[in-house]
C-alpha cells in the first residue's frame, strides 16, 4: 500500500508538468567498462534524466541503472545491480525561496536493499544564483520506507547452524538538509555537487548521507563527455554490507 501510495505521489509531480509553458530538456547518458586477462569484468550504467524550467516552477526527474559482472579464475559473480527513479517539484514563492516536493525510489541488490522510498517536502533558498553558477540549501520532512535483506541464523540437526537472508520492512521519519552547487566554466563546459543528509526524527544515529560531484563538457552540439563521482553512506545497513558505496562512472551523454 505504501508504494502505491509512493507512485500516486510521483504522478502528481510529473502531472504538474501540464501547467509549465517551458520546453523540456532531456538527455540520455550511457557508460561502459570492460577488463581481460587475469580477470574478466564488465559494467554498464544507463539513464536518462529531464528538465523543465520557467521564473515560477521547476521540474525534474531521471531514471538511472547500472549492472556489472566479474570472472576470476572461472568463478562468475554480480558485482552491480541497481536501478534508481527520481523526481523533484520547485515553486518559487518569492525568489529566492521555493517549497520543493522530492521523491526517489532505489533498488540495490549488492546492498541487499530491496527498495529504499523518500518522499517529503520542505522548503529551500538560493545563497547565489546568477548566469554563472548556483549555490542554495534545502530543509524539509522525509519519509523512508524500505524493505532490506538482513542475515538469519538457524539451528539444523543434520547441517549445523545455517545462514539466510529474511527480509525486513520497516517506514521512518527523517530530517532532509540538503545541499547542492552549480557552476558554468566556459561555454561548453559545467560542474555540479550535491549533498543530502537525512537523520531519523527519533535517532539522529541512524542516518542517510549521500554526495555527488559531476563535470560533462560538449563535443559538439548534441553530445558530451562526462564523470561522476557519487558516494552513498548508510548508518545502519542491511547485515553483511558495507556502510559506504562510492562509484565513479565515465560516458557519454547524448541531448534529445
Amino acid at each position: 500500500m505504501i508504494i502505491q501510495k509512493y507512485i500516486v505521489a510521483l504522478v502528481v509531480v510529473l502531472g504538474l508538468v501540464g501547467s509549465v509553458e517551458a520546453q523540456w530538456k532531456t538527455a540520455i547518458n550511457a557508460g561502459l567498462g570492460l577488463t581481460s586477462g587475469n580477470s574478466e569484468t564488465s559494467s554498464f550504467t544507463a539513464g536518462i534524466e529531464s528538465r523543465n524550467t520557467n521564473d515560477v516552477t521547476q521540474i525534474h526527474w531521471s531514471l538511472d541503472g547500472a549492472y556489472g559482472e566479474a570472472e576470476v579464475n572461472g568463478v562468475e559473480d554480480t558485482t552491480t545491480e541497481k536501478a534508481e527513479a527520481a523526481a523533484s517539484y520547485r515553486h518559487i514563492f518569492s525568489d529566492p525561496t521555493y517549497g520543493y516536493l522530492n521523491g526517489s525510489l532505489l533498488y540495490d541488490a549488492i546492498a541487499h536493499v530491496n527498495y529504499r522510498g523518500i518522499l517529503g517536502p520542505g522548503v529551500g533558498t538560493y545563497l547565489v544564483k546568477n548566469a554563472t553558477w548556483d549555490l542554495g540549501v534545502e530543509l524539509g520532512a522525509t519519509l523512508i520506507f524500505e524493505e532490506l535483506e538482513n542475515i538469519s541464523r538457524a539451528q539444523s540437526e543434520m547441517d549445523g547452524e545455517e545462514e539466510g537472508r529474511v527480509a525486513a520492512a520497516e517506514e521512518n521519519i527523517a530530517v532532509r538538509i540538503g545541499q547542492f552547487y552549480t557552476r558554468k566554466l566556459s561555454d561548453t563546459a559545467n560542474v555540479w555537487q550535491s549533498l543530502e543528509y537525512l537523520p531519523l526524527f527519533d535517532d539522529f544515529d541512524d542516518f542517510l548521507l549521500s554526495a555527488e560531484l559531476g563535470i560533462e563538457s560538449s563535443v559538439n552540439e548534441n553530445m558530451s563527455l562526462r564523470l561522476v563521482a557519487g558516494n552513498r553512506y548508510d548508518a545502519t545497513p542491511a547485515g553483511g554490507s558495507e556502510k559506504n558505496d562510492f562509484t565513479l562512472t565515465g560516458g557519454l551523454s547524448y541531448k534529445l
